[in-house]
């Protein structure tokens, strides 16, 4: 709405720059970069996120081929960590705590990518008449 009333995006803004300004000003979640700005992200996201959906949903829903079992351990990792806070000064404990999410989450999505190609392991990764012709 604001950037409505400021201008639109762009159509015309030979007045006032006052529209590039506002449009500039907007910061959107960071869901780029290196492993340790991704990581960090998770870790906030899911520190705000904890007090109104439990952790174990947000498992059971992001990673449907885990058992209840494996939930539960992850939930119990992630709730350990998160009670150490690794975003204040750097401690040898939560630096520790830092490598220990670090791992949590690696095992994490390298189970999730080997659950979705499972179903993709016998197919060929060329058709056989490609293969003919190389």
């Amino acid at each position: 709405m604001a950037i409505s009333l400021f201008g639109g995006h762009g159509a015309i803004e030979d007045f006032s720059a006052i529209p590039r300004l506002f449009r500039d000003s907007l910061v959107n979640e960071l869901w780029e970069g290196p492993r340790n700005v991704l990581l960090t992200q998770i870790y906030r996201d899911l520190f705000q996120l904890r007090k109104t959906v439990p952790i174990e949903t947000v498992l059971e829903t992001m990673f449907p081929h885990l058992s209840l079992i494996d939930v539960t351990q992850y939930t119990s990792r992630i709730e350990a960590i998160m009670g150490i806070n690794i975003m204040e000064a750097p401690t040898p404990f939560n630096k520790m705590a830092a490598m220990n999410w670090e791992s949590l989450w690696e095992e994490l999505f390298l189970s999730f990518q080997q659950a979705v190609t499972k179903p993709f392991e016998e197919q060929p990764i060329l058709r056989e008449e490609i293969l003919n012709n190389l």
